[in-house]
């Protein structure tokens, strides 16, 4: 089978689905974060994403735009934090973490 010009820059996504990275249009994103954090990427598309839950047959259409290089912090929630909230009572174990890094 002949692979076609354009397949090297096509990946998987999660949930099966394939992404061109080429598409959409080129458009710079900045992004402020807390004690004035800049994070600029000039190279950032405009791109249309077809998105769904695990388990559901709806499907929605957005626009979404590309960050290369993201570098989230790692975050926590203590215990304390989620014990004030007696509505999470339920699902506090899923919700207490430490130093977790965000997935990429």
């Amino acid at each position: 089978m002949r692979e076609r010009p354009d397949d090297s820059r096509r990946h998987r996504a999660h949930g099966g689905g394939e992404s061109n990275r080429s598409e959409g249009r080129r458009e710079t994103l900045r992004v402020s974060s807390v004690g004035g954090n800049e994070i600029t990427d000039e190279k950032s598309r405009v791109i249309r994403v077809k998105i769904k839950g695990l388990f559901s047959r709806n499907l929605k259409l957005m626009t979404a735009q590309t960050i290369r290089n993201l570098k989230l912090a790692p975050q926590r929630v203590e215990r304390a934090t989620v014990a004030a909230c007696s509505h999470l009572t339920d699902i506090a174990e899923n919700l207490i973490y430490d130093a977790a890094a965000p997935a990429s």
